[in-house]
């Protein structure tokens, strides 16, 4: 039971970020001691990404956030938002889940050329 209670506060959204600029930390309650090990966790943004951003959950190694298969860019992490990621080890990081990057949504809607 207690690790299923460790479960839930992970997947959740209580966890909050830490860290400076755009290098995103996080402690869970299961402290993990593998990236492989690391299953969905939901957390709160506690501030706004300005480029491509990182995060190193339980002191691991910090991999790329990413959206859609590509690094994020700036502003795509909003300040008291929930999202869940995974961590992708063919891409060595952890993707957004179900999401496509500001880039990727652009293209799909045809605002590129409005970004001028």
């Amino acid at each position: 039971m207690a690790s299923v209670a460790r479960w839930y506060s992970d997947s959740d959204g209580t966890l909050v970020t830490t860290g400076v600029g755009n290098a995103f930390v996080l402690t869970t309650n299961n402290a993990h001691t593998l990236l492989t090990d690391i299953p969905l966790i939901t957390f709160r943004i506690n501030r706004a990404n300005t480029g491509s951003a990182t995060l190193a959950v339980d002191g691991l190694v910090a991999k790329n956030i990413q959206s859609g298969g590509v690094n994020i860019i700036a502003n795509e992490l909003i300040i008291d938002t929930v999202i869940t990621v995974a961590y992708n080890a063919t891409s060595d990081a952890f993707d957004i889940v179900n999401t496509l990057s500001v880039a990727q949504m652009s293209a799909k809607l045809g605002l590129a050329a409005l970004a001028t």
